[in-house]
């Protein structure tokens, strides 16, 4: 069972809420809230709700919440306020205030593609001569 949840007109640019949803995606939510907790990013204050507001969704429609995963994460732009800034000279400059919004479906199903961050492992044969200790 799939469960949708947003969050519009987040007062952050997408380009900074990206790093952090490429971060979790595909994770499970205990692990991905873990990770976002860790994070010295100010915005993953951003994520961390709609995350635990996507858990409680799920518990309203009667999911166990050890067995939640995040299907998918994704962060797209909203509307730009446009504001001036004076320059010397008389002129002015253009301030772009960007928003976004987050989509976030979490699910139940356990997939092979569901990532743990504790167990990823790099074979040798991918490391390159220069890279190998």
């Amino acid at each position: 069972m799939n469960i949708k949840v947003k969050s519009k007109y987040i007062k952050t640019s997408p380009t900074k809420l990206k790093l952090l949803t490429d971060l979790v995606q595909n994770m499970q939510v205990w692990n991905a809230l873990a990770q976002l907790r860790s994070s010295r990013k100010q915005t993953s204050k951003f994520v961390i709700h709609l995350i635990n507001s996507g858990v409680s969704a799920a518990k309203d429609k009667g999911l166990k919440d050890d067995d939640l995963y995040i299907k998918s994460i994704v962060c797209d732009k909203g509307p730009t306020l446009k504001r001036m800034q004076y320059c010397p000279r008389g002129r002015s400059g253009r301030i772009k205030k960007r928003m976004s919004h987050i989509t976030l479906i979490i699910t139940d199903e356990r997939k092979s593609e569901i990532r743990n961050p504790k167990f990823q492992t790099i074979s040798k044969s991918k490391l390159s001569n220069k890279q190998k200790v």
